[in-house]
């Protein structure tokens, strides 16, 4: 059974990201939520047009 995804923690890393992507890379932001590199990038790409803001 797959755990529900925790909200608050990828509306995080989402915003860091779109914040910063030179500094918060996959591996930086992994390192900060303690998660793999891989869910960090995949949390990312699925949660990025939910939680950020039509950007041109």
């Amino acid at each position: 059974m797959a755990r529900p995804p925790k909200e608050k923690r990828n509306k995080q890393l989402v915003e860091l990201r779109a914040k910063d992507p030179k500094t918060y890379t996959f591996r930086e932001l992994a390192r900060i939520f303690n998660i793999d590199i891989r869910a960090a990038w995949e949390i990312y790409n699925r949660d990025k047009s939910k939680y950020t803001k039509n950007r041109r």
